[in-house]
């Protein structure tokens, strides 16, 4: 039997705080720490937050798709917890 939690919010907690770590990275960078020019700041930005952003929404999504697959089998197959 397949068990599926109802709040994904574990999962999202280290994923959030993995990710905090790469902001950090990134305001360290635009610190001055590789180079002071504003361009190179907003790259750096650039690059760290489009992942955050598109895996906190691909991860919601495919959450709420496992719990309606296993909303539709019967209980012996996969519950939702």
């Amino acid at each position: 039997m397949i068990e599926v939690s109802k709040s994904p919010f574990g999962n999202a907690l280290w994923t959030l705080l993995r990710q905090i770590a790469l902001v950090f990275g990134g305001w360290a960078i635009g610190r001055g720490y590789l180079a002071h020019d504003t361009a190179i700041a907003l790259g750096t930005v650039g690059t760290v937050a489009f992942p955050i952003i598109y895996g906190q929404v691909k991860g919601w999504i495919g959450h709420n798709t496992l719990i309606e697959l296993a909303n539709s089998v019967p209980d012996t197959i996969a519950k939702v917890k």
